[in-house]
């Protein structure tokens, strides 16, 4: 046969007092996480202004790099700018061509040639 047994519940009655401790404890912890996530996102903010003025900056680049290709492209065409050069190497008070070069430490003019003038000639500066 079954025997029943009888079985009562204890509730504890939760003192108020520790409680409220604890629930203020959770919201003061609360209140410290969202005051660093708040400095987090002001530092986040702080970093988005400065890529954008740093994004600002690199499109005005750009632009100028580009429109300066614009105009190359026409100033080759017109022969403006030098396209042709030759390197050459000072000894002894005289000059000699370069016609092949070999790695190493060597002390080398570069010469520019430009046809822009009618005819060909050495770019001064």
């Amino acid at each position: 046969m079954c025997k029943k047994f009888n079985t009562t519940k204890v509730q504890e009655k939760p003192d108020s007092v520790s409680t409220f401790a604890g629930i203020a404890k959770g919201v003061e912890e609360v209140l410290q996480r969202l005051t660093i996530i708040q400095q987090e996102l002001r530092d986040i903010k702080q970093e988005i202004q400065g890529l954008r003025y740093y994004k600002y900056r690199l499109l005005i680049e750009l632009n100028c790099k580009v429109n300066y290709l614009v105009n190359f492209s026409v100033q080759v065409e017109e022969r403006k700018v030098p396209n042709m050069f030759y390197f050459v190497r000072t000894e002894n008070y005289s000059r000699r061509l370069i016609t092949t070069m070999i790695s190493g430490i060597n002390s080398l003019w570069l010469h520019i040639l430009c046809e822009y003038r009618g005819e060909m000639h050495v770019v001064e500066d």
